[in-house]
């Protein structure tokens, strides 16, 4: 019986040790999961941080270009539609390629 025994306590050292050895490698896999994760919110948000931080003066400047180029063409537009009794109609393509010209810029294609 003291035979037994000691097979059954050699047995259970070895599982023992076997089962320790898995849980270094699953604690090991853990610690770099954990890493991974960490390193791959560090991904998403410092841009999103640096796209709050920086973009809005960007922006800003290219707004303020597409508001100079936008303006004229509002009025212009305002002008199409006072001269035509109130009707609230686009402006003829003539009237974009003659405000176009009166600012410097070259329309190819059109007449002249």
């Amino acid at each position: 019986m003291d035979e037994d025994i000691r097979s059954l306590l050699e047995e259970n050292l070895q599982l023992a040790r076997e089962t320790h050895a898995m849980m270094k490698k699953v604690r090991r896999y853990m610690a770099m999961r954990t890493a991974i994760g960490f390193i791959y919110l560090l991904l998403i948000v410092a841009p999103v941080i640096f796209a709050i931080i920086y973009l809005p003066p960007l922006l800003q400047t290219y707004w303020q270009q597409y508001q100079d180029v936008l303006s004229p063409l509002s009025q212009l537009h305002n002008q199409s539609s006072s001269a035509q009794n109130g009707s609230s109609t686009t402006p003829s393509m003539q009237d974009i390629i003659d405000y176009a010209r009166s600012i410097g810029v070259t329309v190819p294609g059109a007449s002249h």
